[in-house]
């Protein structure tokens, strides 16, 4: 009867999923219990929320990460340097997300004079593996090794970075800042 009553409702499937996963969290994991309940919470949380927006047709989207996130996230097996034309500066270097690559005036060939702080805002273009490049590419492509130990892509012996302000790809916002810092070209 009890069953009957509340079949009409619109929360026994939100309810009941909140049960079932509730459920699942505490006997489903080797967890501790903290992270068993939050996820619980978490998931309920959603399972709530989906139930009371009405579904519609499915809509792609696109995430991109930060730029940041770009620079130091390099695709399987190494990292790729494509070439992009901008309407202003013409042909320029982008990493695989398209980002804009610039170089550094203090850097000197194979050495990596932005560090820490400057890091933080021009960060450097890493590499775990191989780097590989686009057709358009035509200097030398190289891995030199930064003060803190990590891989960083070079060309023709400058090291590359992103810059913290681009926050799309085909920005190019770096140009010229301080002085210093410039585009990176093929």
């Amino acid at each position: 009867m009890f069953l009957r009553r509340i079949t009409g409702s619109r929360l026994v499937v939100p309810t009941a999923l909140v049960f079932l996963l509730l459920g699942l969290a505490a006997c489903g994991s080797s967890t501790s219990a903290t992270t068993s309940s939050t996820s619980a919470g978490a998931a309920a949380t959603a399972a709530a929320s989906s139930a009371s927006t009405p579904t519609t047709a499915a809509t792609p989207t696109t995430a991109m990460a930060s730029p940041a996130a770009n620079a130091a996230s390099p695709a399987a097996g190494g990292t790729t340097i494509m070439v992009a034309t901008d309407a202003t500066l013409g042909k320029i270097l982008t990493n695989a997300n398209g980002m804009t690559l610039y170089v550094y005036a203090k850097d000197t060939a194979g050495t990596s004079a932005c560090n820490a702080g400057c890091a933080a805002n021009w960060p450097p273009l890493t590499a775990t593996g191989t780097p590989t490049v686009s057709s358009g590419v035509t200097g030398t492509v190289s891995v030199i090794t930064r003060a803190d130990g990590s891989s960083q892509v070079a060309y023709n012996g400058k090291p590359l970075y992103t810059y913290i302000k681009d926050t799309a790809p085909g920005q190019t916002t770096g140009q010229g800042v301080g002085g210093v810092w410039s585009v990176a070209t093929p």
